[in-house]
């Protein structure tokens, strides 16, 4: 709140932190913890082509293409759920966020979790991808929260900075609020 949407002490709200602190520390990690030690050395070692050393490429790409919409859209839904306690607000958050959330992804942790896969020892890949997540965290805040804000000058800034520097196709999506989503990259 305080580095992505420039809130001050009185317009912080501590309950948004408490909440989306606890989505992360009772669900990411350990959804995240039991897909790097256990699901995906399991898949991978379905795959006949994979050696036994676990290749880092495919761990990659079951990592980008299976988990990460996963996590993508069950994060959202918590998300939501958690503010509003509403199963359809939920789901239509899912449906409105989630492609850009997970474009977003896959531009940002395919190299992180290659170098995870390649370098990293297996006991160490969890807190290793944790460390970088915190980051895409504060976009997921932003994500998430930011069709609830009113709109201000300075985010009129940051939106055309974004779309001079591409991160969204048309002036018109900055109209139109859709193009909000991708500035979080950006802040």
């Amino acid at each position: 709140q305080f580095f992505i949407e420039k809130h001050d002490l009185t317009t912080y709200d501590p309950v948004r932190s408490l909440r989306q602190g606890s989505i992360a520390g009772l669900y990411i990690a350990p959804t995240m913890h039991v897909w790097m030690t256990k699901v995906l050395p399991y898949l991978c070692s379905l795959l006949k082509f994979v050696p036994k050393s676990f290749s880092p490429v495919p761990m990659t790409v079951l990592d980008m293409l299976v988990f990460q919409p996963f996590v993508m859209a069950t994060n959202l839904f918590w998300l939501e759920f958690s503010r509003e306690l509403s199963l359809e607000d939920s789901i239509s958050n899912i449906k409105k966020k989630a492609g850009i959330a997970l474009k977003h992804a896959w531009m940002y942790f395919p190299a992180i979790a290659f170098v995870n896969f390649a370098f990293v020892p297996g006991p160490l890949r969890t807190p290793y991808f944790t460390s970088f997540n915190i980051f895409f965290a504060m976009y997921m805040s932003f994500l998430q929260n930011h069709d609830k804000q009113e709109p201000t000058p300075q985010k009129a800034i940051v939106m055309e900075k974004a779309y001079r520097l591409g991160f969204l196709p048309s002036k018109e999506s900055m109209l139109s609020g859709a193009g909000v989503l991708a500035v979080g990259n950006l802040a």
